[in-house]
């Protein structure tokens, strides 16, 4: 009988605006319950999920990634990227990973996908692992309304397509039994 694991992986953290993560809820609703900064930013855990299923390893969410984007790191007050050590420390290497599914592809969700290489070349993170996305992300970040420019980086994205492992999902589909 196959076993099936599933675990958390930390990225690190991300600093979000109370106001954006809260909606409509007024902030004297949350403010007691919520720690912010001076920025009114709160701290936020970048997991991923690591699934072993069916022989296959499995990552869902790549969290923001070691790419260096102008002013992002600061802004959104984010460390260094923790996903490849959280996987060595689970005795994973990245050329272990068969599928990555990505929930959408903005830079929190989908930045680590990609890394540059020793000569500064864009490659895929996981290079044997194919990668799904819902096609309408997919259009959704290759053609991002004036609302999300500032959300989608096709650095972290369009190598996984040039390199053929690009796998694009109409609504609902199994991936593995």
């Amino acid at each position: 009988m196959m076993t099936t694991s599933i675990r958390l992986l930390n990225d690190g953290t991300i600093k979000r605006d109370g106001g954006s993560m809260f909606g409509r809820l007024p902030k004297t609703t949350w403010e007691n319950k919520v720690v912010t900064d001076r920025k009114n930013r709160m701290t936020l855990n970048l997991n991923c999920l690591l699934i072993e299923l069916a022989g296959k390893t499995i990552i869902v969410d790549t969290g923001v990634g070691s790419k260096e984007v102008d002013g992002l790191r600061d802004e959104y007050g984010l460390g260094p990227s923790r996903l490849v050590k959280s996987l060595k420390s689970m005795g994973i290497s990245t050329n272990q990973v068969d599928i990555v599914i990505l929930t959408n592809l903005s830079f929190d969700h989908s930045g680590g996908c990609t890394k540059l290489d020793r000569t500064g070349n864009l490659v895929p993170t996981f290079p044997k692992a194919t990668h799904y996305v819902q096609r309408e992300c997919w259009e959704q970040a290759k053609n991002p309304s004036e609302r999300f420019q500032d959300v989608y980086f096709e650095d972290d994205f369009r190598p996984i397509e040039e390199w053929d492992q690009l796998e694009l999902l109409d609504g609902g589909h199994e991936i593995l039994p």
